[in-house]
């Protein structure tokens, strides 16, 4: 998380000083209340060149994919699921960099 959190940074994220700030709920929440930023994931897609794109569904409708927004959605799946923060991050990054 904290080398998604550099990578933001570095295009133009702005954390909000409550987010930085050490809390008595520890470094989980604070990672928690800035991946539930959408300003957060707007940069790390910008850091990370993501596209949004189109696509066709089954049914013959145009959709669009606001990549950031999957990525978000898909880091709620993952923390239902019982995973943490980090081991979703390191995956993201790691794919992200292999391509």
């Amino acid at each position: 998380m904290e080398e998604a959190i550099k990578k933001s940074i570095s295009a133009g994220y702005k954390p909000s000083e409550m987010y930085l700030e050490e809390t008595a709920y520890g470094a989980d929440y604070q990672f928690l209340a800035i991946s539930t930023d959408p300003t957060f994931w707007q940069a790390l897609g910008k850091s990370m060149g993501w596209k949004d794109y189109w696509y066709i569904d089954d049914l013959g409708r145009e959709r669009e994919v606001v990549v950031w927004k999957d990525h978000q959605h898909r880091l709620i799946d993952h923390l239902a699921e019982g995973k943490d923060i980090d081991s979703f991050f390191k995956d993201l990054l790691s794919e992200q960099t292999a391509k």
